[in-house]
């Protein structure tokens, strides 16, 4: 099953600072799409049509706006927010800020800092605070195998030095 010596520990350690990293890279990904989306984004307000009740895991209700702007060209938009929360964001008839791509306005986010950039700080946050987790675990079991091997050398040249 699990080795639970310092080498077994030790080689975890390894392996999971190496899925942090690409947990650390997936955010970063995240991150540079979400950049570039923003970078072609328009700002606009729209208004909160409705809230769609949407139940979590632990039973807990949230709510996802349903939420109406006009686009540059004239055209209104209605948009079912991916994300929900307790409290929502707003009331039925609230204005709330959003962004949009020109060329696809139904591709549309609301321009709130964990709309932006939630999926990016969670992996790389995640990443990042594991990594140091398992450097350290993978240092201070290195040390210990290290010293261990040192520990073993000492005595048997202590054994052969011996009359």
């Amino acid at each position: 099953m699990f080795d639970f010596s310092a080498k077994g520990w030790n080689r975890t350690a390894k392996i999971l600072c190496g899925l942090s990293v690409v947990f650390m890279l997936i955010g970063a990904g995240i991150g540079v799409y979400r950049w570039t989306y923003l970078q072609k984004a328009v700002s606009t307000q729209a208004t909160i049509t409705n809230l769609i009740e949407k139940e979590n895991d632990d039973g807990q209700t949230l709510f996802a706006p349903v939420y109406v702007f006009t686009d540059q060209k004239g055209n209104e938009v209605k948009i079912i927010s991916s994300s929900a929360s307790w409290p929502p964001v707003g009331e039925i008839g609230d204005p709330i800020a959003v962004l949009y791509l020109p060329s696809d306005p139904h591709h549309s986010i609301e321009n709130r800092f964990f709309s932006k950039w939630g999926g990016a700080a969670i992996f790389g946050g995640l990443g990042l605070f594991y990594l140091i987790v398992f450097a350290f675990v993978a240092y201070y079991t290195g040390r210990h195998i290290k010293n261990q091997a040192n520990m073993t050398a000492d005595s048997t040249a202590f054994r052969r030095e011996s009359p």
